[in-house]
């Protein structure tokens, strides 16, 4: 688990892994779906804990705080369906004190309507590499032999500190880069039990490939 400075989030991020139950994603969300994200966002934030990606995580590594290989920069995957995002927004704003209207919250579902979202969480190979994060691209969403292009945005960076193995601090900069899906021409991908493919090139022009089976996710 890595904590995500304030600056760049509004929480902690718990990255945990989950046996997922059979389940599928819903492309537009139902009046119970979106009763529940809400509650389970406010009910994280209630308790004073950190955000919980939990099952949604696709990827991780097992020590986030410490930097043995410059290389490494993937911390995590996340999935972001309509419900976790909602769930993540109802989380953020209980967390910081604001009031979820009914406005707000036809406006996000309308803005994450049938799109898929994968969250990935990096970091800079050096100090000085403050623009890492603009190189990453070319993410696409490989099922049933379709390939999907994403839209790709990330945020802004943040320095904060790492740690080598034998206890000396680096600073590195941090960020979120997300790949955006949309699957309103392909509604039958949501809940597609085969297994799909999503890649992506880093800063380098490394590819990092991650099978997910869509159907998982709620």
């Amino acid at each position: 688990m890595r904590a995500i400075p304030a600056a760049l989030l509004p929480c902690a991020l718990m990255f945990a892994l989950a046996t997922l139950p059979a389940r599928a994603i819903e492309p537009s969300l139902s009046a119970d779906a979106v009763a529940a994200a809400i509650g389970d966002g406010r009910a994280m934030a209630a308790r004073g804990e950190g955000y919980t990606i939990g099952e949604y995580l696709l990827f991780g590594i097992d020590d986030a705080f410490h930097i043995s290989d410059d290389g490494q920069t993937i911390e995590a995957v996340a999935v972001g369906t309509p419900y976790e995002r909602l769930r993540f927004h109802a989380y953020v704003l209980a967390h910081e004190g604001r009031p979820l209207s009914d406005g707000d919250t036809a406006q996000f579902l309308t803005a994450h309507r049938s799109t898929l979202e994968l969250v990935v969480f990096v970091h800079s190979r050096s100090m000085a590499d403050r623009e890492f994060m603009q190189h990453f691209g070319a993410g696409m969403l490989d099922a049933g032999g379709n390939a999907r292009a994403a839209e790709v945005s990330s945020t802004d960076p943040v320095l904060d500190s790492y740690y080598r193995p034998d206890g000396s601090v680096l600073k590195r900069w941090l960020g979120v880069v997300t790949f955006r899906f949309d699957l309103r021409d392909d509604a039958a991908l949501a809940g597609a039990a085969a297994p799909a493919t999503f890649s992506f090139t880093d800063d380098r022009g490394g590819v990092h490939r991650y099978a997910l089976s869509l159907a998982r996710y709620r």
